[in-house]
């Protein structure tokens, strides 16, 4: 599969959170560095490092996902000529019922003239209301 020139930051992002509520992994995959620098953190797991351990991350939480939708609010975002850090918050629905949410770091690293995620660092937003999310069971995985 041919990589996709990810020409801004918010290309990279967009393209992220596409194959993200698509569960594509070669997708997601595209849109991180190939490096042993990348890291991602989940909820609730060791953070992963290198690109071997963020795509085996992502292949397991891809598999298990059971929302629809992801919407991002709140952006704040960082930025030089090579590196963009944002600060999210990730609405996450099953349907239209909430179910979730996130708050979110993704950094950005321009290589070789295009954008890619070099680091995600999830966390749940602390005292927030989910619709149903009880009855959803203990094994709902969110991120």
């Amino acid at each position: 599969m041919s990589q996709t020139v990810l020409q801004t930051p918010e290309d990279a992002e967009e393209e992220f959170y596409n194959a993200f509520e698509s569960c594509d992994l070669q997708r997601m995959m595209n849109v991180w560095l190939d490096s042993e620098e990348s890291t991602c953190i989940h909820p609730g797991i060791p953070r992963l490092d290198g690109y071997e351990m963020v795509r085996e991350g992502w292949r397991l939480v891809l598999e298990n996902q059971m929302y629809s939708r992801i919407k991002t609010t709140d952006v704040r975002k960082v930025r030089n000529a090579h590196l963009s850090v944002h600060l999210v918050r990730e609405e996450i629905k099953m349907g239209e019922k909430l179910i979730g949410v996130m708050l979110v770091t993704n950094i950005y690293r321009k290589v070789k003239g295009s954008w890619k995620i070099v680091s995600h660092h999830a966390s749940p937003e602390p005292e927030v209301e989910y619709e149903e999310a009880d009855s959803l069971g203990p094994d709902i995985t969110l991120h």
